[in-house]
Order: structure tokens, then C-alpha cells, then sequence
């Protein structure tokens, strides 16, 4: 059960199945294939991934910046 068609049919068999208060409704078709992997998405991955860090920091320390950098009291993960 592995490729793409094999899931499809174990997702279509579970609307069959008699639910307690409802079913299972698939609608339409997948909107959009995987982007492929590519030094820009990598790059765009890993500023979000910055910037999310640096919010978790700020919420951690309070709002207050350390003037040694962010993982100067607890130390680098």
C-alpha cells in the first residue's frame, strides 16, 4: 500500500464504512501536486524557520534581548 493509487482506494473504501453520527465525505480533486525541492525553497524554508525561532525567543526571554546573543543564558540547543 504504498503508491498513490493503492491510497486512493483505502480512502475511497473508508466511505463505505458506517460511521456513529456521519461519514466520510472526499470532495474534488488534490489541488496541487509536491513543489520539488530547490536551493530557493530550501533558503525560503529555513528564513521561516529563522524568523519563528526568533519569535519563540522572544517569548522564552520575555521580550528582552540578551546583548550576547539569544542563547547565551540556556545555552544552544
Amino acid at each position: 500500500m504504498t503508491g498513490p493509487a493503492s491510497r486512493r482506494g483505502f480512502l475511497r473504501g473508508l466511505t463505505a464504512l458506517p460511521l456513529i453520527g456521519g461519514g466520510v465525505t472526499l470532495i474534488g480533486a488534490p489541488s496541487a501536486v509536491a513543489e520539488p525541492i530547490t536551493p530557493r525553497l530550501l533558503r525560503e524554508y529555513h528564513d521561516w524557520l529563522m524568523f519563528e525561532r526568533s519569535c519563540l525567543t522572544r517569548e522564552i526571554e520575555g521580550g528582552t534581548p540578551s546583548r550576547f546573543g539569544p542563547d547565551s543564558v540556556r545555552g544552544a540547543a
